[in-house]
């Protein structure tokens, strides 16, 4: 093949996919004879069969005749040629007989998958095989210690590096890049995944630094190894590097993840801006226009085929910069939005700026990438802002799941004066998003799919005015709705509020409409209670068994059991009784946890204080309503809850057991004021420790779900009255190994956590014990965080019983600073840990308490731990194991990782475009 310009010759490039070599061609023969020869040049094989299975194509344009010349064609010298397979199959010969010439036609007929449909499956493959792999990793690690996941860790990097050898060698040795690709999907994901694992502790932003540290490393070493895939791999790569540099300053300034988030997004979002420069810069070309022909300033140019490759390059540069830098905006949008309401507004405008700069694309894929980007970040900006349905009213819960609710309905509950002007902005705002979001999307849709652009190639200062105009008509709506930016917190005690002593009684006439529930004993289930068999608690008995203590139980009221020797009556708000009834049975099973006597002839259950004696307390019920309102579904309230309080207080109770409470949405919160002035009444004023359920997730009569990280700025649950932290030790629920119970609510007031499933307890109906409930005919285990907060609340007697000096503030602090802490001090499932009964009795107070003045108020201290100091271990790993992959990243960049090696004339041809780009 001649390499000069002579006469007959044709001086073209021939380009295919990365592969681009320059060649002189004789212009007189026909196409059919020079394609064997450029396959060759190539590094081609079957060159007998190059013709039937190549063809030539000028950019833009149709496929030359192989019958015709580069001369009869119209090529000249300087053109870009692009060789391709041939699709095309031959037409069937004549057959003799009829059967086999069907068979033929047939066979004909059929088309062989395309590029396009084996890309698909490849990608569909690798997400599938890539996605249960790393869910499984990082499910079993998060489900051990923290030297299991870095164990996980190790093998899921291996793993990764693995695939990317295999890959490597795949794409020098086979022929089907689609291979290649999904190795490289799978490789990319397991070593994000194996980063991510790598960080001891709780998963934060510092595993988001180095997981997006190893994403980016795994897609460079994907490009440099195999060369395939380079746009999908070049935007997996640029998004990554954009979330690892957000992270980064997260971590050395301690930022929540919604601000890593908002940090991500406007990183993106610039970068965006100067994506075009850059993607020419790297190429080779100049962003600057050439100086006149002639000038002295003018340049050499580079030649034509030289000039088209380095214009393919800075392409493909684009696209990935644009999926990549997109990616990155929209997801940090979502991070951000869902972490912090605050930055709502944010979201919305990255979704609209997305949503235009579609508009200004010409190239498919970028338009479609910006489009998939921008309505991600727009419906998460949506979502958060469109208003959510609230109860009707706040109703007191029994959180478990083996009795039901015996919810009150007897009253609408008043709602809190902060929250109404809230509630009146989002109702008057949810017109205007009613506007807003069709016209924005009007806007948008008109921008984004219309045909005629401005004139020039240039944006004027008119369009950069109508983006903005459009990004404010679409964000509009969400700051209209967007909720104040304040913690969820209770409304401040005020002594005003609370309830004058009287005696119990419902607030009007009830009536039952209900048969009581029928509590029962499987026999097939263990006798000994599950719950409290790792309490060690013959070993506190040698020390304390809760004598002289009183324990109100505020629920639906006790029954008389004989194991139940000292029970005292309390009160009735549901009916005209004394307390010690029970319809529910709920208040029973709760008071046999605390103090139960035991009987070792019938059974190996005993309750955690034997010797303490229960007050028993009527204050809601599930199978009463008031009289004339057959809509109502139970009896007991806020208001009564906090008479309730008010009375075990004035009653002596050293210890108020509360395991019913009210669960509502913190945009709309209880007027409970009365109930927080009765619980301050109770701790500071007499003295008592009082001890609350977390709540329960999940069916009708439960609390509504949130997420576990929330925290006081991010709650969407108010549970009442556990949220007065400053006055009421809250209890979560874990089950025989000490895991959080799948049902418990996580919340940032609670405090401790207990044994709360599988429960044994008293029977409100004989002389026996019980272990579940008839549930029209099946059977229901006992479980739930009202069975764990009698275990606290037993614990909380014998501490009394053990050190009668201590206060009721510095039993709550001795519960907590005994518990067996999580490995990072608190936990929103289980708080500061499972309590530890013979810690807590056996030890001397490290504190000695200082004598109380009477009638004089304790200051309201919040009784949970300080925080603790973040974890040095988790940071030191992510900055080390990010430097080491910077380290490995910028030796993949500068080892011409995107460059490949296109200009070589020994490439091989293995498609006509490479899979991902």
């Amino acid at each position: 093949m001649l390499s000069g310009s002579e006469p007959g010759l044709c001086r073209v490039a021939v380009h295919s996919g990365t592969a681009v070599v320059d060649l002189s061609l004789p212009a007189a023969l026909p196409v059919a004879e020079l394609i064997p020869a450029i396959v060759e040049s190539l590094g081609g094989r079957d060159i007998g069969a190059a013709p039937t299975r190549y063809q030539l194509c000028p950019l833009g344009a149709g496929a030359l005749p192989p019958s015709k010349s580069l001369a009869q064609s119209g090529i000249r010298d300087g053109t870009v040629l692009s060789l391709s397979r041939c699709s095309a199959e031959p037409a069937p010969g004549p057959h003799d007989d009829d059967a086999e010439a069907v068979l033929a036609t047939l066979r004909g007929s059929t088309r062989p998958p395309s590029r396009r449909a084996k890309e698909l499956t490849g990608a569909l493959t690798a997400g599938g095989v890539g996605g249960v792999g790393a869910v499984l990793l990082v499910r079993d690690a998060l489900g051990n210690t923290d030297r299991h996941g870095a164990a996980t860790a190790v093998v899921a990097i291996t793993s990764g590096v693995l695939a990317l050898l295999v890959a490597g060698m795949t794409r020098r040795t086979g022929r089907e890049p689609t291979a290649v690709f999904t190795l490289n999907v799978i490789a990319t994901t397991f070593v994000a995944v194996g980063a991510l694992l790598a960080v001891p502790g709780r998963l934060g932003v510092p595993n988001l630094m180095l997981a997006a540290m190893g994403a980016s490393v795994a897609a460079a070493l994907a490009i440099r190894l195999t060369g395939c895939g380079g746009v999908t791999f070049t935007a997996v790569m640029c998004c990554a590097i954009v979330i690892a540099a957000a992270a980064l300053c997260g971590v050395i300034t301690g930022a929540a993840l919604y601000v890593v988030g908002s940090l991500t997004t406007l990183a993106a979002l610039v970068a965006l801006e100067v994506s075009a420069r850059v993607s020419m810069v790297v190429a080779g070309l100049s962003p600057k226009l050439p100086a006149a022909p002639g000038s002295e300033e003018a340049p050499e140019l580079a030649a034509p085929d030289l000039l088209a490759t380095r214009a393919i390059r800075a392409d493909r540069w684009l696209n990935g910069l644009h999926g990549g830098f997109s990616s990155a905006a929209a997801l940090g949008a979502v991070v951000a939005v869902l972490g912090s309401q605050r930055v709502i507004g944010l979201t919305a405008v990255t979704g609209a700026v997305l949503l235009l700069r579609a508009r200004a694309q010409v190239d498919g894929r970028s338009r479609l990438m910006f489009l998939i980007a921008g309505y991600v970040a727009g419906t998460a900006a949506f979502a958060v802002a469109a208003p959510r349905p609230r109860p009707a009213r706040a109703v007191d819960r029994h959180p478990d799941r083996g009795i039901d609710r015996p919810g009150a309905a007897s009253g609408v509950h008043r709602a809190h004066p902060a929250a109404f002007a809230h509630r009146l902005s989002t109702h008057r705002c949810a017109g205007v998003q009613r506007i807003g979001q069709p016209a924005a999307a009007g806007l948008l849709d008109l921008r984004c799919l219309q045909r005629r652009w401005w004139p020039g190639t240039d944006v004027d200062m008119t369009s950069r005015f109508g983006h903005l105009l459009a990004a404010c008509a679409l964000a509009a709506p969400c700051w209209c709705a967007m909720p104040a930016a304040h913690a969820v917190t209770p409304p401040p005690v005020d002594e005003r509020w609370l309830p004058q002593p009287a005696p119990p009684g419902p607030p009007s006439r009830t009536q039952q409409r209900e048969v009581c529930a029928a509590a029962t004993w499987a026999p097939e289930r263990p006798e000994a209670a599950a719950q409290l068999a790792g309490l060690d608690l013959p070993e506190a008995w040698r020390l304390t068994r809760g004598s002289g203590q009183r324990v109100a139980v505020i629920d639906t009221g006790v029954a008389h059991h004989r194991r139940l020797a000292h029970l005292v009556a309390g009160g009735d708000y549901v009916f005209t009784g004394d307390g010690t009834q029970d319809c529910d049975a709920h208040g029973t099973i709760v008071a046999g946890i605390i103090a139960a006597a035991p009987d070792s002839a019938t059974d190996q259950f005993s309750g955690v204080a034997p010797d303490a004696t229960v007050i028993g307390i009527r204050q809601s019920s599930a199978k009463f309503s008031p009289v004339g309102n057959r809509s109502s579904t139970g009896v007991g309230d806020v208001d009564t809850m906090a008479r309730a309080v008010r009375t075990a207080a004035d009653l002596g109770a050293s210890v108020i057991n509360i395991s019913t409470i009210a669960c509502v949405a913190a945009e709309s919160p209880p007027d409970d004021r009365a109930l927080g002035a009765a619980l301050a009444y109770a701790v500071d004023v007499k003295n008592a420790v009082i001890v609350a359920a977390a709540g329960n997730t999940g069916g009708a009569a439960q609390c509504p779900s949130q997420r576990p990280e929330t925290s006081r700025d991010t709650a969407t649950v108010v549970v009442s009255p556990a949220w007065y932290d400053n006055y009421v030790l809250t209890v979560g629920s874990v089950n025989a190994n000490g895991e959080p119970s799948a049902f418990t609510l996580p919340s940032p007031w609670v405090d401790v956590a207990a044994g709360g499933e599988n429960v044994t307890s008293l029977n409100p109906v004989g002389d026996g014990t019980v272990n579940g409930l008839d549930d029209h005919g099946g059977f229901r285990p006992l479980s739930g965080t009202s069975y764990a907060a009698p275990v606290v609340s037993g614990l909380a007697a014998l501490i009394r019983a053990r050190f009668p000096a201590l206060t009721a503030r510095q039993v709550m602090a001795r519960i907590i600073s005994t518990a067996h802490h999580p490995p990072h001090g608190w936990d929103p499932f289980v708080g500061n840990g499972t309590v530890d009964v013979l810690a807590a009795v056996s030890s001397d107070p490290a504190v000695q308490p200082a004598p109380a003045q009477p009638g004089s108020p304790t200051p309201a201290a919040p009784v949970t731990t300080p925080p603790t100091q973040p974890d040095r271990r988790a940071r030191i790993t992510a900055l080390s194991g990010s430097a080491i992959c910077l380290m490995g990243l910028l030796a993949a960049l500068a080892s011409r990782a995107f460059g490949g090696r296109s200009g070589s004339r020994h490439r091989r041809i293995h498609r006509d475009d490479v899979v991902g780009d």
